[in-house]
């Protein structure tokens, strides 16, 4: 059984110590660690799974996994919604405290899955939109699977073949990965095309899937222009993978005070996903009471809070609703509409979101 003991001590050794921080996480068994890209905040986000290869994330960072087999010992191809500080039960917990444990969203039975994605984009015909795309190196497919809200968590709903060589000629396929292409019209898939491991054997291949019909039209990329409000508009763009290009576009303009000025008064006289006007400040307004953490908020245009947490170079901190607008201007509407997951990531009253 896998497991990670990490310690980390940074402060008075050597030139990179520039502050104190010590780490220390122990992880027994699969889970999901998170940290910083610079290695800060190392911390364990969840544990008790076996063994998944990839921790696919939707617009929402809500992650998506399915989780090996324990060949033949009563863990099948776990299909997982992970969430902070949640315990799913491996090795022992699931069989015996099944009750202390949190459960899955389905069971595929065998398998041996490897990566996968979750397509938020806009190239592809919308019954592929939002599904989670797992590679399954043992059945030598590609699944695209739908959920939907179920309360706090999520319901299976089916699952399609995205990929199937089957009648096609193409031998021992075995998918190990799958990413989107630029455009968002299809994936690039890396291919094991070997049936085992641990051998001389000089195998692999990588694929490049398309959609080549022309009833879908992707919205038009790098079209955003360089003034603020442009680039601020650009955030409601279908595909998530431009809203974020977008965003961190933004952050690196983020360098001086007219810069931030300027990016606090985007948004203004916008409504309310609810319909009430807003009289607080608006969406991507600045607060600088928090200046060592980063948060910005996508814009969701089918009327969702789409959350994203980031870091930023001007190491500012924007605060804002579900609707992208700023409490308590209409806090107390948005709350009661929103759906149980979007509820989880607002303060529970207006007067505790300095506090949050």
């Amino acid at each position: 059984m896998p497991a990670i003991h990490h310690r980390r001590d940074r402060g008075g050794r050597g030139p990179r110590a520039s502050h104190q921080e010590r780490q220390v996480i122990s992880l027994e068994g699969g889970g999901v660690i998170r940290f910083r890209p610079d290695g800060s905040r190392l911390e364990v986000f969840a544990s008790g799974t076996r063994n998944h290869l990839d921790v696919p994330m939707d617009e929402q960072d809500r992650i998506f996994v399915r989780d090996n087999t324990d060949d033949g010992d009563g863990w099948n191809t776990r299909f997982i919604y992970i969430v902070k500080d949640g315990f799913y039960g491996y090795p022992w917990a699931f069989t015996k405290h099944p009750k202390e444990v949190l459960p899955m969203i389905h069971d595929f039975g065998g398998g041996s899955p490897c990566q996968g994605w979750v397509y938020c984009d806009d190239g592809l015909p919308e019954r592929y939109r939002g599904r989670v795309f797992h590679c399954e190196w043992g059945q030598g497919k590609i699944w695209a699977v739908k959920v939907e809200p179920d309360g706090a968590g999520f319901k299976y709903v089916d699952q399609i073949a995205f990929v199937d060589p089957s009648g096609t000629g193409v031998k021992d396929f075995r998918p190990y990965s799958i990413r989107p292409t630029a455009d968002g019209r299809g994936f690039w898939i890396t291919d094991w095309a070997f049936s085992g491991w641990s051998q001389k054997k000089v195998a692999g291949r990588i694929y490049k899937v398309t959609y080549v019909k022309d009833d879908v039209k992707p919205a038009p990329r790098g079209q955003e222009g360089q003034t603020m409000e442009g680039l601020v508009q650009a955030l409601s763009h279908a595909a998530h993978g431009e809203r974020l290009r977008i965003q961190r576009l933004i952050e690196s303009k983020l360098t001086t005070d007219e810069d931030r000025a300027a990016f606090s008064q985007v948004g203004r006289g916008r409504v309310c996903r609810s319909g009430d006007p807003c009289d607080g400040e608006k969406a991507l307004a600045v607060d600088r009471s928090r200046p060592t953490v980063g948060q910005t908020v996508e814009r969701d245009p089918r009327g969702r809070g789409t959350y994203a947490r980031r870091y930023t170079k001007a190491r500012f901190r924007i605060r804002t609703l579900p609707c992208g607008h700023r409490p308590p201007a209409c806090w107390a509407s948005c709350f009661a509409k929103a759906e149980p997951r979007e509820r989880m990531l607002m303060p529970k009253s207006p007067k505790r979101w300095s506090r949050h």
